[in-house]
């Protein structure tokens, strides 16, 4: 299966009524070539979201799947967001357009498997999540942007670091219980935050707690083909060798207007052979250069007790 690559496209900076822009089929990449889009996170906000995604489908005339990430909740209420984009999409499908919203739910395409989430993060990647949380209410705009209604609450406040936390905690569970349960074919996993310190740039490194965790020494053991992820807006792409074998990560944002990030409009992941032109990839961002590197993480992996 080969995969066209995108996140973080922010659709909702266009013009109010505008056309959607989004890479569109050409010589280098033609319909035809591909097998299907995924869309880590970050295409549009609310409704729209789902818009976007038929519009790409219609474009393209291939399955589309996608992933929320933070700004898909902005201005609105955190799960009337989910229940509204559930149900357009499943509207969508039912007119015969084939997209799919993965929120811990995986879908089997030809012989990949793909497991989606957005993960969000534990905010303890430097293992101080009490101590970050003010500071991530303070200068992450989720925290601001996103209403987040509590069962037996009257009034609805703004999405609190605590309800991310909890939700990644869901998230992360239900991603290692998929992981966990044997399939015959290559594995995908999609979420918009990042699972590894490995995957930071320099100039995102200072805000790790609010873009990702450190889930290495609970993915490494496990077989995992491609990990593809979002949210930085500065991508970092490599391959990290894991205790089955190598899983080659993936970001491609295209990010906020002007914003230069690296962005490849026809980045296809072949899943024959999807570490093909990544290079192994260690912690380089100054930050984190105290993080234990994949391979000390892998080695005492290898050496520990069998349960």
């Amino acid at each position: 299966m080969k995969f066209l690559q995108w996140s973080d496209l922010h659709l909702e900076f266009l013009e109010p009524g505008s056309d959607l822009v989004f890479p569109e089929p050409c010589a280098e990449c033609p319909a035809n070539s591909i097998d299907a889009i995924l869309i880590a996170g970050d295409l549009h906000t609310g409704d729209n979201h789902v818009r976007a995604l038929v519009e790409i489908e219609k474009t393209w005339g291939v399955p589309v799947i996608s992933i929320r990430g933070n700004h898909e909740f902005y201005h609105g209420e955190y799960h009337e967001v989910i229940a509204r984009q559930d149900g357009l999409a499943r509207a969508a499908r039912d007119q015969g357009h084939n997209v799919l919203i993965l929120d811990r739910k995986s879908v089997i395409l030809g012989d990949t498997r793909i497991l989606g989430c957005t993960l969000w993060t534990d905010a303890a990647i430097h293992g101080r999540a009490e101590e970050v949380k003010f500071g991530l209410r303070m200068i992450i705009n989720d925290y601001k942007k996103v209403l987040f209604a509590h069962e037996g609450e009257d009034e609805t406040p703004l999405m609190d670091p605590e309800d991310t936390i909890a939700i990644h905690q869901r998230d992360r569970a239900w991603l290692l219980e998929e992981l966990a349960r044997p399939f015959d074919g290559p594995t995908l996993v999609m979420t918009h935050h990042l699972p590894a310190p490995e995957l930071f740039t320099d100039a995102k490194a200072d805000y790790a707690e609010g873009y990702g965790s450190d889930m290495r020494a609970e993915i490494l053991p496990l077989k995992i083909d491609a990990w593809v992820t979002g949210h930085t807006h500065d991508a970092r792409r490599g391959v990290i060798q894991g205790l089955q074998g190598p899983i080659a990560f993936s970001s491609n944002m295209s990010g906020y207007p002007d914003q230069r990030t690296n962005f490849e409009p026809y980045r296809v992941i072949d899943m024959e052979c999807p570490t093909a032109g990544l290079e192994e990839i260690g912690i380089g961002a100054k930050r984190l250069v105290d993080f234990k590197s994949a391979d000390e993480i892998r080695a005492l992996l290898d050496h520990a007790p069998q349960p």
